[in-house]
């Protein structure tokens, strides 16, 4: 077991394709973990084990590898670095104390490191930079820190060159060298007022004072040292793992809330607190659930508090992970990442606790999904996998969603790009052995009419004993769109022209045939129908033949009062660098949207639903992969007339 103070909890994180795997592989290898040196491109990597990611080479899930320097416990995340995918990031940075920030030599600062940077600002944590694969023929070291520096933190600063260089032992006569010696011992010394006054008073610092200036400006992000290396010829690993150890904090008390939202700290040796932040589907041992130790600890057999679902359960297996392979535990101590195995009802962002000391953890953020499908199972057999399928991939991916619109008699997926729906489609299959076909995602369109009209309705029938009759007159008039009353219904009828105990069932076929549609099959809304008139039979009259009455007769009038469609319009709100605002602008007026402000770096607008189908895959495009955006539901409005014929002829080849 390793107390808190040798332990460090580090995330990597960094654009796709900028080797933060192959780094961690490396890592693992130096630290003694494994023998050999595992592939992302051979397939052999430790923590790209999953199938998806063996076959597409690149990282789609957040991994947990531990392992032992210097006598320090080190739990890596290697995290992915597709946007698709930041829903892993950010399970990653609610669990650490610190990150490695992976910069392409060759390619620099790209979108991804940007975006992930960003979200690790968020959760204020300290960070080491690492310029990797300096062994590629384009490396430019100098113009990574350059870019490091422009688009980052202008207080990255190198505390190796290459070659590894390390410019707190070195005594070159260089002059680069000694420059850039200078420009770091003038950074630390900008930590704190103490050692700047000391500095300026003395002109140098001690190497205690910079040892310590150095550790505490990481921790206080005063100060982000940048590294160099390459993962693949394992360059640079070790300093890395000494910076780690040496450089980066251990874990410290958490703070949550009680039950009367009071905030309060646990310290570390307080009875056991921890977060879910990752749950897996493993089809040998059922869920893993991957948990972060707060404060105490959590041993084998003990009960738990789960403060989501107000349950109690036992803790089963522990282990500690390195990729897919366990190893068994008694104990995951305060401060440490573990998994337990077949905890029942839990789920990702759910504070667990001793029963006896209550307390909840802030949830994980996460980005709402941004792109939908709809898919449909193949066969009747693939109908029951599906279902229990999507409701596991639910569970690891919150930033997954599905649902089942009954109005659009379709099953609707969520996700946050084409790739990740695609992927998760390839996991139902290969993991679920669930088929499904994709089809259009349905709009879920209204009608309405312009005009008021009148209607009739008679359904007669003689059958040689007793008939069916029924027969009414309505008047139907348009409500405001959007209004809040979307149906009226009045009876009218005066002087017994109807029993009243037959307008019930009139209005029961008048809502069947609103909630049918007319014009092309959708819910009818925003309408007035007045009963006024009828008549009825005394003995071949009865309930279903006003019903049908009621239904011919609404269908009678909405046919004459003009009708038309509308569709559901949606509040957008974009988010992009004010240098690409011009092009989503221009995109949005192309959608038939409504630009309704700028504000910075935020662009708000109206935009038809139909429009946003694939939208989150055009702003990235305009964006070069920087933008995002959210949509809420605002309001229906008419759709245009050219648009309103391609509907309908639709429909009608649907209905065949």
């Amino acid at each position: 077991m390793y107390p808190a103070e040798k332990i460090r909890n580090v995330a990597l994180i960094s654009h796709k394709g900028s080797g933060k795997t192959s780094l961690a592989e490396s890592m693992i290898r130096k630290a003694g973990a494994t023998e050999r040196l595992g592939s992302v491109d051979a397939g052999s990597s430790i923590l790209d084990f999953d199938e998806e990611e063996k076959k597409r080479k690149t990282t789609i899930s957040t991994a947990l590898a531990w392992i032992k320097w210097q006598e320090t416990k080190i739990n890596l995340l290697d995290t992915p670095g597709y946007a698709d995918f930041v829903g892993e990031v950010r399970e990653a940075l609610r669990v650490v104390e610190a990150v490695v920030v992976l910069v392409d030599a060759a390619a620099g600062v790209e979108v991804g490191t940007e975006t992930v940077w960003k979200i690790a600002q968020g959760y204020n944590l300290p960070c080491l930079f690492f310029i990797n694969k300096l062994d590629k023929e384009n490396a430019d070291w100098q113009k990574a820190v350059e870019q490091i520096q422009k688009k980052l933190s202008k207080q990255a600063v190198p505390l190796y060159l290459p070659g590894q260089i390390n410019l707190l032992e070195v005594e070159s006569q260089e002059e680069e060298t000694k420059k850039a010696k200078q420009v770091l011992i003038e950074t630390i010394a900008e930590t704190s007022d103490e050692l700047f006054e000391r500095y300026l008073s003395e002109g140098n610092l001690s190497l205690n004072d910079v040892a310590n200036g150095l550790k505490e400006g990481i921790a206080k992000r005063k100060i982000f040292p940048v590294l160099c290396g390459s993962g693949l010829t394992e360059i640079g690993t070790i300093e890395l793992l000494n910076s780690i150890v040496l450089l980066l904090p251990s874990p410290y008390p958490a703070s949550g809330k009680d039950e009367n939202e009071n905030l309060i700290e646990k310290k570390l040796n307080d009875p056991f607190s921890g977060i879910v932040f990752k749950i897996l589907s493993d089809p040998h041992l059922g869920e893993l659930t991957f948990i972060r130790i707060f404060s105490g600890k959590i041993e084998h057999g003990a009960e738990i508090y789960n403060m989501r679902t107000r349950t109690k359960e036992k803790a089963g297996h522990l282990c500690y992970m390195l990729g897919k392979n366990r190893q068994d535990t008694p104990t995951i101590d305060a401060g440490d990442i573990g998994v337990a195995i077949k905890l029942k009802a839990v789920a990702v962002s759910d504070t667990i606790c001793d029963p006896h000391s209550l307390i909840v953890f802030d949830p994980i953020s996460f980005p709402v999904p941004a792109i939908s499908f709809a898919i449909n199972p193949k066969t009747k057999h693939d109908l029951e996998k599906m279902g229990h399928g999507l409701h596991k991939l639910v569970e690891e991916d919150p930033t997954f969603t599905m649902r089942y619109d009954p109005e659009l008699s379709q099953t609707i997926i969520s996700g946050m790009g084409e790739l990740h729906l695609e992927i998760m489609l390839s996991k139902l299959k290969n993991k679920f052995s669930a088929d499904v076909e994709v089809e259009d995602l349905k709009i879920p369109y209204r009608e309405s009419i312009r005009t008021g009209a009148k209607g009739e309705g008679k359904y007669k029938r003689q059958t040689g004993g007793r008939g069916q009759y029924g027969h009414s007159l309505v008047e139907i008039t348009p409500l405001p769109p959007n209004s809040e009353e979307a149906f009226v219904f009045e009876n009218k009828i005066f002087g017994g022209a109807i029993p009243a105990k037959y307008v019930p069932s009139i209005e029961k076929g008048v809502k069947e045939a609103i909630d049918k549609g007319v014009l092309a099959g959708y819910p009818v809304k925003w309408v007035k129908v007045k009963l006024y008139d009828g008549s009825f039979h005394e003995v071949d009259s009865s309930d279903i033949a006003f019903q049908l009455a009621g239904s011919f007769a609404f269908k009678d009038a909405f046919e004459k009062a003009s009708p038309y469609l509308l569709e559901p319009i949606f509040e957008v709100e974009v988010f992009a660098t004010e240098e690409h605002t011009g092009d989503i602008i221009s995109d949005i007026n192309g959608r038939r949207g409504r630009v309704q402000g700028v504000e910075g770096e935020v662009v708000r607008a109206l935009v038809p639903q139909y429009e946003m189908y694939k939208y989150s895959t055009s702003l990235r495009s305009h964006t070069q992969g920087r933008g995002s955006y959210t949509m809420k539901f605002s309001h229906y409005e008419q759709v245009p007339a050219h648009l309103t014929e391609k509907i309908l002829e639709e429909k009608k080849k649907e209905e065949g």
